[in-house]
């Protein structure tokens, strides 16, 4: 089996628009295909869409200030301090990078470290939130287990509308979008790294996902509730 590892929330060099309706085409460039390590599978995961974050609270001057920050702002902001978001979800786009159908087995959290919140922590959130039509998968994080599937969730709307699972099928011309979301057990700060397994030409595969380089963080909501809102 093959491993590849991809860092995300940087790789903005397609056509986003075309992603947005599904089907990409054939616009996969050589900045692109380096990125993925010459793998057969791509990711383009989009920054948390998380609407609410914890900070340490003597480090609250770190925030952005108003009017109304954007999410990824937020979210880079508070990990800058030690802070992390809460339950955060990020967009994965998925798409093949050969002549044949790649097969998506599943996605799932691996190397899970979980540790009970300590000290005290502030919170912050920018009411509201977006409304998503892709494909939802719930990943329930555990400090007891270093691995955890994700599970997948009804579309509420759509052309998907409906109940869905694993395996799904992309290629160089067709994408899938899922909407990936991360669960911390009570109290607690998680880090892990994320994991697209796959079959390509017969032969199984992975790819693991980091965020920019770093693992990916979610805190439990129940930690503190937020204080700060813009």
């Amino acid at each position: 089996m093959r491993t590849w590892t991809v860092f995300v929330c940087g790789l903005a060099v397609f056509a986003a628009g075309a992603v947005g309706q599904w089907g990409i085409g054939r616009v996969l460039d050589t900045a692109t295909r380096a990125a993925t390590d010459e793998g057969p599978l791509a990711v383009d995961a989009g920054g948390a869409q998380d609407d609410w974050v914890i900070v340490p609270t003597d480090s609250t001057s770190a925030l952005p200030k108003a009017p109304e920050p954007g999410r990824s702002q937020l979210t880079r902001a508070a990990r800058g301090v030690g802070g992390a978001p809460v339950d955060p979800s990020y967009l994965f786009d998925t798409y093949g990078l050969v002549d044949t159908p790649v097969i998506i087995r599943g996605i799932s959290a691996h190397d899970v470290t979980c540790e009970r919140a300590a000290g005290d922590w502030t919170g912050a959130r920018i009411a509201g939130g977006g409304a998503f039509d892709e494909l939802p998968v719930q990943i329930e994080l555990s400090a007891n287990a270093e691995t955890a599937d994700g599970v997948p969730e009804v579309v509420p709307t759509g052309d998907e509308a409906g109940i869905w699972t694993f395996p799904r099928q992309v290629s160089g011309s067709e994408a899938d979008r899922f909407l990936v979301t991360l669960r911390a057990p009570a109290k607690s700060i998680c880090s892990l790294r994320l994991r697209v397994d796959y079959i390509s030409r017969g032969e199984a595969g992975t790819l693991v996902v980091e965020d920019n380089g770093r693992r990916f963080q979610a805190a439990a909501e129940d930690i503190v509730e937020p204080t700060i809102e813009w």
